[in-house]
């Protein structure tokens, strides 16, 4: 599992609550599956500063973003990068995509070669013809399909695992994917994806209010307390509320 990731809302939390959902996370988890924390923040020193806490708090990886105000051209990003993964034991997954900056091959080559704890390439961008490249590019990551209207073909293209927003309201269908997948089951795969389809479509545009969906979502389960979205995030309109009850909840009850 992963904490902190944009789901999460990590860019509009503070610094220490930040670290309290790490502790408290891992806590709960308590091993039962390995966590990944998103140590994500426009500077290295912060990063490092959560890379340590994730560390000692027993986390398995650390999810990094390209710095993402100033300049996030190649040689900041590898300077970045691999900061991060000497300052930590653990491994690493770099998140292309973030904010709509790439992770390009080289930087992902250059970076895994200095730091060999870089093991994960999170792959975000709506471009299946990414798991080849970056394997071609750095045999040693693992790529992670990261963007939901791609799961079925991230995986296909060589995706091991993802980590998808769909998946905190889907965990089971997501899960069956994969087995369907790993199985060599491509039919039953690509039926999941089929009925995923709609709900990933209207969750993910416009891109700026599928966090305030999902949180809406999980709190008509009950499974978190609130759909309150911090600013700038907008919540949802009673329009958009209506909608999700109408359109939405109905499909996840027949999954």
């Amino acid at each position: 599992m992963i904490l902190l990731g944009s789901t999460g809302e990590f860019f509009c939390l503070t610094h220490d609550e930040r670290i309290r959902v790490t502790r408290a996370g891992i806590a709960h988890v308590a091993g039962r599956v390995p966590v990944t924390v998103g140590v994500g923040s426009d500077g290295t020193a912060e990063t490092i500063e959560l890379t340590a806490t994730a560390e000692n708090a027993g986390a398995d990886c650390v999810m990094v973003i390209p710095p993402i105000y100033f300049d996030s051209s190649a040689d900041p990003q590898i300077a970045h990068y691999t900061a991060v993964a000497a300052s930590t034991t653990l491994d690493v997954m770099l998140y292309d995509g973030s904010n709509g900056i790439r992770l390009t091959a080289p930087v992902l080559e250059q970076a895994s070669r200095q730091a060999p704890n870089i093991k994960y390439a999170k792959i975000a961008t709506a471009d299946p013809t990414l798991f080849r490249i970056f394997r071609e590019a750095a045999p040693s990551i693992t790529t992670i399909v990261g963007e939901d209207m791609m799961l079925f073909q991230g995986l296909r293209a060589g995706g091991r695992g993802s980590a998808t927003a769909i998946g905190n309201i889907l965990p089971r269908q997501i899960a069956a994917l994969h087995r369907a997948h790993e199985n060599g089951d491509a039919e039953e795969a690509y039926r999941i994806a089929t009925w995923l389809s709609p709900v990933t479509m209207f969750l993910s545009v416009p891109k700026g209010g599928f966090i305030a969906k999902f949180k809406h979502i999980l709190a008509l389960e009950g499974i978190i307390e609130s759909d309150r979205v911090r600013a700038p995030l907008l919540p949802l309109t009673a329009e958009g509320r209506a909608e999700i009850v109408q359109d939405v909840l109905p499909l996840l009850a027949r999954g």
